[in-house]
């Protein structure tokens, strides 16, 4: 029930930096309230559902503490409110989540677990 939150342009989907690209045109929020749109619909879908982010750093960034982190950590705490998830982040490794709430209070979903999923499958 833990969705992560990835996208690129499609013309890009064969490039190994594709997350990392900036598609030039200044504007992200379009592409972002696209996606809250998405994430609004699976959060009514699914009542388990969380989500993550990976800010992935722009060429030339380190990967510690991102650009794309920080707006994905403010925008999100704007659209998404604490009564529903719970809003962690990892500066560390640039990492965004909303964790549903009742999900961590039934005991059926710790943010250990999800950072131990994360650090086996992503590094």
């Amino acid at each position: 029930h833990t969705y992560a939150v990835k996208f690129y342009p499609r013309a890009w989907k064969s490039n190994p930096r594709r997350y990392s690209k900036l598609t030039g045109d200044g504007e992200p929020r379009t592409i972002v309230l696209t996606i809250i749109q998405i994430m609004l619909h699976y959060a009514r879908k699914d009542s388990k559902s969380s989500f993550l982010f990976f800010g992935s750093a722009s060429e030339g960034e380190c990967e510690t503490n991102t650009k794309r982190f920080r707006f994905y950590s403010r925008i999100m705490r704007e659209y998404f409110d604490n009564k529903t998830f719970v809003h962690k982040d990892s500066v560390a490794k640039s990492l965004y989540m909303m964790l549903r709430r009742t999900e961590i209070e039934s005991g059926a979903l710790q943010e250990t677990d999800v950072i131990e999923f994360i650090d086996t499958q992503y590094e």
